[in-house]
């Protein structure tokens, strides 16, 4: 046990909760879920369901896994709507396709950012607004 590392994570938590609170309450329309923390990563992630059926968005932030070994945000969409993979993201973000689709922050960006708040609003909300007519 580092409990350095440890305090690292739960605010990085702490963070992450505070902007997902934030988009949360600015998604007028639809259902979304609470924020939740997923014990087989322990990613934390909200999901809007913006037509208020089974399409999808899905934002999250996840340590590192098998596929991404660093700290990272995402956006996926389930089902991924026809051009998901194409619609415009923030400079530093990417496109990830093998594994799983989704656009792809590195955490590393997000912390060393002058302005990590306005660069998470501009990845999350920039994405979500552009996919909600392709579902």
């Amino acid at each position: 046990f580092d409990r350095q590392q440890a305090d690292l994570y739960a605010g990085a938590l702490w963070w992450m909760d505070g902007q997902f609170r934030w988009l949360s309450s600015s998604l007028k329309e639809g259902l979304t879920s609470p924020i939740l923390l997923y014990p087989h990563h322990f990613d934390l992630s909200l999901v809007w369901f913006p037509h208020g059926d089974d399409k999808q968005l899905a934002v999250g932030f996840s340590t590192g896994d098998d596929t991404i070994t660093e700290p990272y945000l995402y956006l996926s969409a389930y089902p991924e709507p026809t051009g998901f993979t194409k619609l415009d993201i923030p400079e530093g973000a990417y496109w990830q396709t093998a594994g799983f689709s989704g656009a792809i922050l590195p955490y590393a960006r997000l912390s060393a950012s002058p302005d990590p708040k306005a660069l998470f609003r501009k990845y999350a909300s920039g994405i979500m607004s552009a996919a909600r007519p392709l579902g």
